[in-house]
């Protein structure tokens, strides 16, 4: 007789769990509406959001108007949060490099900045064709790491320019590579902009922006 007790109380729990259906002339339950407006908050005080951590690290910016003669103008500078990311793919055969205290600390290649490619206008234009002129001035941004306008060896700057010999494509640049290329002797140097020049014109314009 106990495994009948057993067997019916379980299906009257089971009957229990099921929605009951709502007779005609019965009215459902009223729900709890202060419940609905607000709902149940989790459990425990919520901790304020911290300040997030300061960028590591800080670098210059130098924006440089250079002319193929090698005359130079330092048009811009910033003191700028967080590492200098500085890529070294090589996009070209013109590479800038800086140099402190007779060390390679940034270098990069990039395309030729004074080539200008100018493609076919619309019909009937005296454009016609694929051209590719020479400018007489260009803008270069170069990015010093690990300094600030404050470092001392900001005044021992100095900026070389260079065209790489042919030879076998560049597919990186770094300070290594720049050692490479010398021994094989594939750097024509073109200018370079020596810190007796460089550092005076970087303390005025950081002294006094120049307005574009």
């Amino acid at each position: 007789m106990a495994w009948l007790v057993a067997g019916a109380q379980h299906v009257a729990a089971r009957a229990q769990d099921k929605p009951q259906p709502v007779r005609p002339g019965e009215r459902q339950p009223e729900l709890d509406a202060s419940r609905m407006a607000t709902p149940e908050k989790g459990r425990g005080a919520q901790k304020p959001k911290g300040p997030s951590a300061p960028p590591e690290g800080q670098h210059v910016r130098l924006v440089l108007r250079i002319t193929e003669a090698g005359d130079s103008e330092v048009v811009g500078v910033a003191q700028l949060p967080g590492r200098a990311v500085l890529s070294e793919v090589g996009t070209g055969d013109f590479v800038v490099e800086v140099v402190s205290d007779g060390s390679t600390i940034a270098a990069q290649a990039i395309p030729d900045p004074f080539e200008r490619r100018s493609f076919a206008g619309p019909e009937g234009s005296p454009i016609q064709g694929h051209h590719v002129e020479r400018a007489k001035t260009a803008t270069v941004t170069i990015r010093v790491p690990d300094m600030t306008l404050g470092t001392p060896g900001l005044e021992r700057l100095s900026v070389r320019f260079y065209n790489v010999r042919p030879g076998t494509p560049i597919s990186k640049i770094d300070a290594s590579e720049m050692r490479r290329l010398r021994e094989e002797n594939r750097l024509e140097r073109r200018f370079e902009i020596p810190a007796s020049r460089l550092a005076p014109q970087i303390r005025e314009r950081a002294r006094a922006p120049k307005i574009e």
